[in-house]
């Protein structure tokens, strides 16, 4: 894998074309329409995928729309990375993470998502650093052999209150993990 800077450069430097694609986080759709209508519009538009908050919608109407609109789900939103965080103090908050996790993998692999996004950990004036990445390392030692039997890529987003706040910093936790897939995404 290679950056885009490093990609756009390569591109330039050889005279190919650099294709990037465009997609849409459904939730940002006004509400009013079908989910169906939805995914067309977006097609229409020029989208090449959309993503989907986990736990949301009715499998079989994201499957009809997907179809009827030849839109990709690109991946799923974990919709519980800010109320039950995997960095949460308490072990058994940590434990619902986690399951709820391997529940968004499972809606993923059955829906034939191929990546999930989600917030690795959430640092607060509780939590420091290292006990963050201490805790988010050991939820992700549960959740990796699920995602890599399921074949669904884990991205990592980074946001304000997430512990990982640096390029690298994430690579560095990404590193530790060792594992192909875990990747990190830029929104």
């Amino acid at each position: 894998k290679m950056s885009l800077a490093v990609a756009a450069a390569s591109a330039c430097a050889t005279g190919h074309r650099l294709e990037l694609k465009t997609a849409l986080k459904f939730e940002m759709i006004d509400s009013k329409s079908s989910i169906t209508e939805k995914f067309k519009r977006m097609k229409a538009l020029g989208f090449d995928s959309i993503e989907v908050q986990s736990s949301s919608y009715d499998k079989g109407e994201l499957l009809s729309a997907a179809s009827q609109s030849k839109l990709k789900i690109s991946c799923l939103n974990h919709s519980q990375s800010w109320s039950k965080p995997l960095t949460h103090e308490n072990s058994l908050i940590r434990q619902i993470a986690v399951d709820s996790v391997l529940n968004a993998l499972n809606e993923a692999s059955e829906l034939g998502v191929p990546a999930l996004q989600l917030i690795p950990g959430v640092l607060n004036s509780r939590m420091n650093f290292d006990l963050c990445r201490s805790f988010s390392v050991d939820c992700f030692k549960e959740i990796i052999p699920r995602a890599q039997k399921l074949g669904v890529k884990l991205l990592l987003v980074n946001e304000e209150a997430c512990f990982l706040q640096t390029a690298l910093q994430t690579r560095d936790f990404i590193n530790q993990l060792n594992s192909p897939v875990v990747q990190a995404v830029v929104n």
